[in-house]
Parts: structure tokens; C-alpha cells; sequence
């Protein structure tokens, strides 16, 4: 048995009981979420050289994710799975502290490693969750908890990322979380050892749910613009939409849950064909509309992932498949950077269509994950190593959207207490009054020194006092 394999079976074994591989998930979500929104910024200085230097530095990070899982498996071949788990979220957790104090191109290079660890720990981390009876609901509501943690968090830093923070607003969430990552990686590997895992296939699925996250899903400042309602609304209604959408597909997967009538095949085709209809609306319909869109895409979107993940596993428990793991998290990568990548293209090399088809045709594929699943093939109950029992994930599931809720609720609350305590816009100049237009790029926000400072960008406009601002 291969040394990934092999891990990724013991990791299996110890986390039976599901929340604190479940917090994992949640936590590494959030992680992962905020290091890929780092991706333009830190491809600023590619991009000054060429797009096409840019997009093989991007494509060459997400698809290192493989090497570095590979890499992290290797140096802890002589430890249990759950030990090298563990190590592999420490490692990340450094990354992670390293990227918050550097500046210039040591940040770019920190950065970009941190983007391939953390696509490879969060892969890992699913897999394992998901390969047990009931696995890809308890990943999908990990996931959808973890992607509201991160939106309630921007909202409270007023979507300005703590990664780019040198003070304390930056450090404190920082390390909150990293010190919760470890303290829930240290619980799973202290778990019992009960029934080995079973090897998931179709974990691509993740690639397209992440890049939908970033771009639409998740994205507060979209969900302003897309439906011009004010921020401090649209970035609410998104973040508790994610939390509906993890507690539907909890409760979806509860034992007991009253079973639709219809045909498997047909309620195939209804999922397969959710997200892309969602996100299609999302993007042609207007006002307040687009928000409840948007919902409809997050309920869509995890449903497919917890069908996909769920009905994923093959017969028989895990096997060597260097190549099948080393695969699982090149295509998670490639799948998240891919449709980022097209979709700015537009903006430097015209596609000849609307860029948002590309979103459109992401979650196409995120859809035909449920048809081109194969069929879920029967578990032998002889086996050696014993039946296997379903899990709930009924309990671990409340606690994590209560405590992701919580978040949610702060972060909304700062954000609507900012709205309120803003000063409003003073009046235009009369027409006798000279106007000082400020027209801008801003290139991400990306400033001398390589990071995102939007404070300085504030200062440099009051600087020239102008009457009109536009920013690009």
C-alpha cells in the first residue's frame, strides 16, 4: 500500500465520529477561500511581465497541490494517518503565519506554496471525510460552514482580507483560527480507532465548488454589485444563505429523512441541472432578485457535492492508487484556478463571448458531477474488518452552523453598524465650481511593496480632494 493511501485509510479509521474531522474541513475551508482570493494580488508581478507568464505561475500553483500532498505524505511515511494529517495542517498553519508578516517577493513566493498546500490538505481532509456512510453530507455542510466562517469574517474586517493586514485586525482573526485548525486536527487524531475508510472517487467535484465560492458564491462585494443592493445587506443575505444551504443538506441526510417519490434518474437530472439554471439567473436577472438567485445556487451547489461525495465511494476499502491521489488534488486545483483564469483572460484577450459564460459552464460541470457518477456499488457487510454502521451528522452539523451563525451575525452587525455610522456623501459642487475627476486602476489594490493597503488607497484620493472617483 502506497504511503498516501495508506494515510489517508489510517486518517479514515480515527475519525468515525465526524465533528472534529468535520471543524477540519470547515476551518481549512475557510483558510483555503481566503489564500485563493490572495491569487490576483500575488500574480501582480506576473502580469506585469505577460498574461501568459501569469497563467502558467497560476496554473503551476494549483497543480503543484499534488506534489506537495505527495511530498507531505512521503516525510511522514513512518507515522500513522492521522499523525501525518496533523503535520500537514501544522505546516499550513506556519505558511500561513510566514504570509501574514512578509511584504514584496517573499510574500509572492510564500503565498503562491501556501495556495498548493493548503488545495492539498483541504483535499485530504475531504476525502477522508467523505469516505464513510453519509461522508458527503458531513462534507458538504463542513464546506458550506466554512465558506459562511469566511464571508462573516470579511464582513467584519469590511471584506478587506486579514491576510493583507499588518495589524492587529490582522494577526488576532489570523491566529484564532490556526490555533482552532491545530486544536481540531490534534481531537481527530486522538478519535478511537474504529472502520477503516473507503476510497472516494469524484473528488474533482471540489474544484468547480470552490471556484464558484470565490467568484460568485461566496463573494459579498459581488453580491452587492450584481444586485445593487448596499453591502451591508447583500453580504448578510449571502453568508446566512450558505449556512441554509449546509443546514438543508444536514438535514437531508439525517436518518429517517422523508424520500422523494420521484425516479432516482429524474432527481439526478434536477440536481445535475440546479446549479448552472441558478448562476444563470443569477447573472441575466436584476435587483434584489439576484439574491434570492444567488441562494438558490448555494442550495443547488452543495447539493450536488453531497450527492456526488456521498455516492462516491467504490466497493471494497481503501487501495494503492498513488496516481489517483496524486490526481484528486491537481484536478480540486485545477478545477479552482481554471474558470478564475478564463474569466480574467477577457479582460486582457477578448474571449469573443460574455466572460460570464465561463461561470455558467462552471457550474455545468459542477452538475454533471451527479451524471457522470458511477453507480453506488453494494458494501459487503462480511467483510473482515466488519459491517460498516451510517454516521449523523446531526449534532456536529448544529454545532458548527451555530458557531459559523455566530460569526455571521457579528460580521453582519459590524458591517450595518458601519453603513449607518458612515457619513453621507456630500453634495456635487454647483456647475460653477470647478470638478477634480480621480480615475484609477487599481490592479487589485496591489501597492509598491506587493500587498493589498486600502487604507493608502483612501489616502492618495483625499490627497487630490477630488469632486468624482471612479475606480476600476
Amino acid at each position: 500500500m502506497t504511503p498516501l493511501s495508506r494515510s489517508v485509510k489510517a486518517i479514515g479509521s480515527r475519525l468515525d465520529a465526524p465533528l472534529p474531522a468535520m471543524t477540519v474541513v470547515a476551518l481549512l475551508t475557510a483558510v483555503t477561500l481566503e489564500v485563493v482570493r490572495s491569487t490576483g494580488p500575488l500574480l501582480e508581478v506576473a502580469f506585469d511581465i505577460s498574461v501568459i507568464t501569469a497563467a502558467a505561475t497560476a496554473l503551476a500553483t494549483y497543480l503543484g497541490a499534488a506534489v506537495l500532498g505527495l511530498g507531505l505524505v512521503w516525510v511522514t511515511r513512518r507515522a500513522d494517518g492521522p499523525t501525518t494529517l496533523l503535520v500537514g495542517v501544522i505546516v499550513l498553519a506556519v505558511a500561513r503565519l510566514a504570509l501574514q508578516g512578509l511584504t514584496a517577493m517573499p510574500r509572492v513566493a510564500v503565498g503562491l506554496a501556501t495556495i498548493s498546500l493548503s488545495i492539498a490538505v483541504l483535499t485530504i481532509a475531504v476525502a477522508v471525510l467523505a469516505g464513510r456512510d453519509g461522508g458527503g453530507s458531513a462534507s458538504a455542510v463542513a464546506v458550506s460552514v466554512g465558506a459562511a466562517f469566511s464571508m462573516g469574517t470579511q464582513l467584519a474586517l469590511g471584506t478587506w482580507d486579514a491576510l493583507w493586514r499588518h495589524s492587529f485586525l490582522g494577526w488576532a482573526p489570523t491566529s484564532l483560527v490556526l490555533v482552532c485548525l491545530i486544536g481540531s486536527a490534534v481531537r481527530a487524531r486522538r478519535d478511537p480507532v474504529t472502520l477503516p475508510a473507503w476510497h472516494v472517487r469524484r473528488m474533482w467535484v471540489m474544484g468547480p465548488a470552490l471556484s464558484l465560492l470565490v467568484m460568485v458564491m461566496a463573494n459579498s462585494g459581488f453580491a452587492a454589485s450584481q444586485s445593487s443592493v448596499r453591502l451591508a445587506i447583500a453580504g448578510p443575505v449571502a453568508t446566512f444563505g450558505l449556512l441554509l444551504a449546509g443546514a438543508v443538506v444536514a438535514l437531508a441526510g439525517r436518518p429517517g429523512a422523508q424520500r422523494t417519490t420521484l425516479s432516482p434518474r429524474v432527481v439526478t437530472s434536477l440536481i445535475a441541472l440546479a446549479p448552472p439554471a441558478a448562476i444563470a439567473g443569477v447573472f441575466w436577472a436584476s435587483g434584489p432578485l439576484v439574491l434570492v438567485l444567488l441562494i438558490g445556487s448555494q442550495l443547488a451547489a452543495f447539493a450536488v457535492v453531497a450527492v456526488t461525495l456521498d455516492r462516491g465511494p467504490t466497493h471494497g476499502f481503501a487501495r494503492p492508487a498513488p496516481v489517483r491521489d496524486a490526481a484528486s488534488a491537481s484536478l480540486v486545483g485545477l478545477g479552482t484556478i481554471l474558470p478564475l483564469l478564463v474569466f480574467q483572460l477577457d479582460y486582457d484577450i477578448p474571449l469573443g463571448f460574455p466572460n460570464e459564460l465561463v461561470i455558467i459552464a462552471t457550474a455545468v460541470v459542477l452538475g454533471l458531477a451527479t451524471v457522470a457518477r458511477s453507480q453506488p456499488r453494494s458494501r459487503a457487510s462480511n467483510s473482515v474488518d466488519g459491517p460498516r454502521t451510517p454516521g449523523s451528522v446531526g449534532r456536529p452539523s448544529r454545532v458548527l452552523l451555530v458557531g459559523a451563525g455566530l460569526v455571521a451575525l457579528v460580521g453582519s452587525g459590524l458591517a450595518i453598524g458601519q453603513e449607518l455610522t458612515t457619513d453621507p456623501q456630500p453634495d456635487v459642487a454647483t456647475d460653477t465650481a470647478p470638478l477634480t475627476l480621480v480615475s484609477w486602476n487599481l490592479h487589485y489594490g496591489v501597492n509598491p511593496d506587493g500587498g493589498v493597503d486600502l487604507e493608502q488607497i483612501a489616502r492618495s484620493i483625499e490627497e487630490e480632494n477630488p469632486s468624482i472617483v471612479t475606480l476600476q
